[in-house]
């Protein structure tokens, strides 16, 4: 997977970049008006659809026993 950043100041030009890429197979647009800078981590990770997915997979893996637990005073060994 590739990730591009655009800053964009022209509205009519992201637009019509949405409306190309909108129709391109294997794009997927995850965030249209914010920035990293603007959004808590919290935010900036639920609004990528990868993220959230690896984040799912996860949970899916620790739900089906898949987890390793490790001790709290091994955690920085």
């Amino acid at each position: 997977m590739t990730t591009m950043t655009l800053n964009i100041h022209n509205n009519n030009i992201l637009e019509s970049l949405k409306q190309v890429l909108s129709n391109m197979v294997g794009v997927e647009i995850e965030s249209v008006n914010s920035t990293a800078d603007e959004m808590d981590e919290t935010e900036y990770i639920s609004s990528s659809a990868t993220m959230m997915r690896i984040i799912e997979k996860g949970d899916a893996e620790i739900a089906e026993g898949k987890g390793t637990k490790i001790a709290v005073e091994d955690l920085w060994k």
